[in-house]
């Protein structure tokens, strides 16, 4: 078995702003662009002797080098150690146009 591997350096700029109240609520939101300033994508050929060789395949041949990203994200400090925050991302793949978004629920607790 032979393994495909991407390799890519990605820059990323962009824009962000927080503000925190009196209120103990933080809000915070980035958007920005990462662009793939250079890619090496890995390929396969498959040889079977009973049927004619296959072309040479090469993994995602044609990614998005350029993809829009963004972030909000809001916390409140329930107590001096305790945080509840919530975060959304969204992020478009590289190589399939598609964009996925997530989103983080989170309580932490500091000792």
């Amino acid at each position: 078995m032979k393994s495909i591997n991407t390799n890519a350096t990605t820059a990323f700029a962009g824009v962000g702003t927080s503000h925190k109240d009196i209120s103990r609520s933080i809000l915070l939101s980035s958007t920005g662009t990462e662009t793939d300033t250079s890619i090496s994508n890995g390929s396969y050929s498959a040889i079977n002797a009973s049927i004619p060789p296959v072309a040479q395949v090469t993994h995602h041949p044609n990614p998005i080098n350029t993809r829009p990203t963004a972030k909000l994200a809001a916390s409140y400090d329930v107590e001096r150690n305790q945080r509840l925050s919530v975060t959304g991302i969204y992020h478009q793949d590289a190589y399939q146009a598609k964009a996925s978004t997530t989103v983080i629920a989170a309580f932490t607790v500091g000792f």
